[in-house]
């Protein structure tokens, strides 16, 4: 595991640094994610099919389960509060990472198999529910992959979020599961 993230956060943010963070795979130095922060301040992150907020929050998560391992590589630079698309101490981070957290877990036993493909009911699609804002996302993500391994690592949700989806789309009979791949 690397120094941890979160305490790199926490020491930058008390010192009111204003740079980026730059997440590295520790295996490869292959970018993973950038923290940009503003007088201590977090303020923006871009990660490989995430920004913003929801980087942020999916970052830490990968960081606290030890996902990945990382390198943080922090740089002294010239970021303006313009840049930043929310604006967040280190503690709203942590408060924010909780409940993520708990969320992952109350929804992890409803993850489906990784190896299931999903496809969209074309009946569904003529006839169907109306779909909220997150499910609308994952059969988005399902019209170009059909595998679970797939469609998390490919969808721009957090995994709880995708799960709860997956779930409630389901249920409103809008995708079918076929054998595993």
């Amino acid at each position: 595991m690397s120094e941890g993230l979160l305490n790199i956060l926490e020491e930058q943010s008390a010192m009111g640094f204003t740079g980026k963070i730059n997440v590295l795979l520790k295996k490869n130095s292959q970018s993973f994610a950038v923290v940009l922060m503003h007088e201590g301040q977090l303020i923006h992150c871009l990660g490989a099919n995430k920004s913003g907020e929801k980087a942020l929050l999916d970052l830490i998560f990968q960081d606290v389960s030890s996902t990945y391992d990382f390198k943080l590589v922090v740089e002294p630079e010239v970021v303006t509060a313009d840049e930043g698309v929310f604006t967040w101490s280190v503690g709203e981070l942590k408060k924010k990472s909780r409940s993520v957290y708990e969320n992952y877990l109350s929804n992890q036993k409803l993850r489906p198999p990784s190896n299931l493909k999903l496809v969209i009911k074309s009946e569904f699609i003529i006839d169907g529910d109306e779909v909220l804002h997150h499910e609308f996302d994952v059969l988005s993500t399902i019209s170009d992959y059909s595998r679970v391994q797939d469609i998390y690592e490919n969808c721009s949700l957090l995994e709880y979020e995708i799960t709860q989806a997956l779930v409630s789309l389901r249920k409103k009979g809008a995708i079918k599961v076929l054998a595993g791949g």
